[in-house]
């Protein structure tokens, strides 16, 4: 599952990723010794903290689809849902059709709390942090990051 950069990064400082606030963040991922972000990451702002998060998720992602055939890996691109690429998904997972509709009705994980602008309300600086990190595969899944 991709989503747009700004809207996930939005929704992980609304949920206080990488803050020491959340229940999760001692199992988070950071960044390796080998990675060059690793002796960046203290002083990474959230913004660059969670870009680093999607970005290191999307490549683990890329990089595992790369290794098994075409036909055992599925993109599904989160800002594109419809009933019919969820048809596609189910499809793709083995799902019967008749889960779609129900599952069209759901938020499961609907964001009710924190506080943080939405991508298009961000400031010049906030979006250029974000596209230093993830700027190439914004542009292999069409994100505009402007």
């Amino acid at each position: 599952i991709v989503r747009h950069p700004g809207e996930f990064v939005r929704s992980a400082i609304r949920r206080k990723y990488y803050t020491g606030e959340h229940h999760y963040d001692s199992f988070r991922i950071t960044p390796l010794e080998n990675d060059v972000a690793f002796s960046e990451w203290d002083d990474f702002s959230t913004i660059q903290k969670n870009a680093w998060l999607w970005n290191a998720t999307n490549q683990f992602a890329e990089k595992f689809g790369k290794s098994v055939e075409n036909s055992r890996f599925f993109r599904f691109n989160f800002n594109l849902r419809s009933e019919k690429t969820i048809r596609e998904l189910f499809e793709f997972l083995e799902l019967g059709n008749e889960q779609v509709k129900i599952n069209l009705r759901k938020k499961l994980n609907a964001q009710k709390t924190g506080d943080f602008p939405k991508f298009s309300e961000w400031d010049s600086m906030q979006k250029n942090e974000l596209r230093e990190i993830c700027g190439n595969l914004s542009d292999k899944y069409n994100y505009n990051l402007t």
